[in-house]
């Protein structure tokens, strides 16, 4: 399960928006809203994308995306 309230904050810690963090990775921005509202699960190689632009270490992005 995917913790959307540490998400969020990874991403307004690096970007002004969630728009910002699409443009930045090259993804459409509805993609990126089903993500935050668990319609799609994100494969292994969205979560390095995110972990590369978010600047985050290993153990973030497990905290993030493998939240209990």
């Amino acid at each position: 399960m995917v913790d959307t309230n540490k998400l969020r904050g990874a991403i307004y810690t690096e970007y002004k928006s969630i728009s910002q963090l699409c443009d930045v990775v090259k993804w459409p921005k509805h993609k990126f809203t089903r993500l935050l509202q668990g319609a799609q699960i994100p494969d292994a190689n969205d979560i390095s994308i995110l972990r590369k632009a978010l600047k985050l270490s290993p153990s973030e992005i497990i905290d993030i995306f493998f939240a209990e």
